[in-house]
């Protein structure tokens, strides 16, 4: 007999091997969520993102998006110090954007015959 005090991982033990597949299902019935105001807020959030501006937007795109919006801080309560620092510190965001842009010079330079 199961008492109420036992644990769920007791039960894993003691049950485990006698009835695996059962344990299977009330692990499945455990993880669904009791509600579906998540589900409702997702569905909230694309609406607001996926708008006639953005109403081409690709399916990756948008998930990344729709993560971003519904695992992010408030705006209020976000502080961009941290962003900032990291920001200011990373002095090698495109370190090869004046390369190619020296290197497309040279070679319009050539095509027109100046060097």
């Amino acid at each position: 007999m199961l008492q109420t005090n036992q644990t769920w991982e007791d039960i894993n033990t003691r049950l485990g091997e006698s009835c695996p597949n059962i344990l299977q299902v009330i692990d499945l019935v455990l993880s669904l969520p009791a509600g579906s105001s998540e589900c409702e807020r997702g569905f909230s959030h694309m609406k607001a993102t996926k708008s006639q501006y953005r109403n081409r937007t690709r399916s990756t795109a948008m998930t990344m998006l729709l993560a971003i919006k519904m695992h992010s801080a408030d705006i209020q309560k976000y502080d961009p110090s941290s962003a900032i620092h990291h920001w200011n510190q990373n002095h090698h965001r495109r370190p090869k954007f004046m390369d190619k842009k020296r290197h497309n010079q040279i070679k319009l330079n050539r095509d027109l015959g100046r060097g």
